[in-house]
């Protein structure tokens, strides 16, 4: 499929759960691909799996880490089609 053929997209959280499945869905689906997350042996994996991207170590509660990170971004590929800000954490703590 080529359904995103031509676009550039951004995925935070791209190194497991919904970012990850979300990088390898749109790589096979044509797009150029630039995951970011913290877990850069994460990144790896997932761009083993999705066949190609790109990726930056990036921590998304860090504001000005994100201007660099889509910043680097656009000079590398002249524009940004999609983003999808994925990024989670989860705690296994009880709320009271």
């Amino acid at each position: 499929m080529t359904r995103f053929g031509g676009k550039v997209a951004v995925l935070t959280g791209a190194a497991s759960g919904i970012g990850r499945a979300t990088a390898i869905r749109l790589a096979a689906e044509g797009a150029t691909v630039i995951g970011l997350d913290i877990d850069e042996t994460g990144l790896a994996g997932t761009g083993e799996a999705a066949g190609s991207m790109d990726a930056i170590v990036c921590d998304v509660a860090d504001r000005a880490a994100c201007h660099a990170a889509v910043e680097q971004v656009v000079a590398d590929h002249g524009r940004l089609d999609v983003f999808g800000n994925i990024a989670g954490i989860a705690r296994s703590q009880h709320v009271p």
